[in-house]
């Protein structure tokens, strides 16, 4: 699910934003994540792995940057 979001949010980010600046910003966002994970769980002896973090940041700034934008998402559950 994070690559699918990753390509549909990524792909406008980094044509309104530059191949550089996008890079800096999905990185950013992935720093932000691990340390906020560190703060959080500082004392757990849980890993940090995924992007989910750097994923979220990104729909952050996505939201920032399109704050009229209307999104449709499909969502499948499965039983």
């Amino acid at each position: 699910l994070n690559m699918l979001m990753l390509y549909f949010f990524g792909r406008e980010l980094e044509g309104l934003l530059g191949r550089r600046t996008f890079l800096w910003l999905y990185f950013g966002c992935a720093a932000t994540a691990g340390v906020g994970w560190l703060l959080i769980s500082a004392s757990a002896n849980d890993v940090c792995i995924g992007a989910s973090g750097a994923v979220l940041g990104l729909l952050g700034a996505f939201a920032a940057l399109f704050p009229h934008r209307e999104i449709t998402l499909l969502v499948m559950f499965v039983l």
